[in-house]
């Protein structure tokens, strides 16, 4: 018995949607809830089990410090307590590359999926590209070529210089700037906070005078 167009393009409709409700469904219940355990155990190797297998296939001897950078940076996610996936989209064009630029990374395959995940009632919100590989779900990241690379160590290195600079001013901090800028914190004032240390110091760089909070936010 044959088929009209128009009752085969609905079949193809209806698996589609079939498809993708079944991959979705994956995703919340099986993926995430996994992938936040691994970052709440602040394991990089445990999280790296969540790349995407040709992601892994671009980890070399010049690649691992920008790998051990993002691994590191998810690891510090405070995903603590409960969340709410707030949504699950099926990409239909490529991947953005958050701000990275184009001549120096790109994806070794397109993600399918965006997922967002919120944390501490919208404090946090999560970010991640999926795609399938042998039946399951696994992290997209972008994968760097030589400039890439490079841009990567100038940022890291500029990054530990900063962080340096930040812890020294931290230890340079008096009462009552210091127990100001503490009880600030302890109110989660964060913005206030910076402003005060700006308007006390005179520190005009914003990046250091928020790692500056930032060291006190840690203790």
């Amino acid at each position: 018995m044959k088929m009209s167009l128009c009752a085969l393009l609905l079949l193809s409709a209806v698996v589609s949607q079939a498809v993708a409700a079944d991959a979705e469904t994956a995703i919340r219940t099986t993926f995430f809830p996994s992938y936040i355990e691994a970052l709440r155990s602040h394991d990089t190797a445990r999280i790296r089990t969540f790349l995407h297998p040709q992601v892994l296939a671009c980890m070399n001897e010049k690649t691992h410090q920008y790998f051990d950078y993002l691994t590191q940076q998810e690891a510090q996610d405070d995903v603590e307590g409960k969340y709410e996936i707030t949504r699950v989209a099926l990409l239909n064009g490529p991947a953005p590359l958050l701000g990275l630029p184009e001549d120096g990374f790109s994806y070794p395959l397109q993600p399918t999926y965006e997922v967002h995940a919120e944390f501490k009632g919208g404090k946090l919100e999560l970010i991640r590209f999926l795609s399938e590989a042998h039946g399951e779900w696994f992290e997209v990241y972008p994968c760097p070529n030589e400039k890439g690379v490079a841009l990567v160590h100038d940022y890291i290195a500029r990054g530990e210089e900063q962080r340096e600079r930040a812890a020294k001013l931290v230890a340079e901090l008096k009462d009552p700037l210091l127990s100001e800028l503490k009880q600030l914190v302890k109110q989660e004032r964060i913005i206030d906070a910076v402003k005060r240390y700006q308007a006390e110091t005179g520190i005009g760089d914003l990046t250091i005078a928020r790692m500056v909070i930032g060291v006190l936010e840690a203790k």
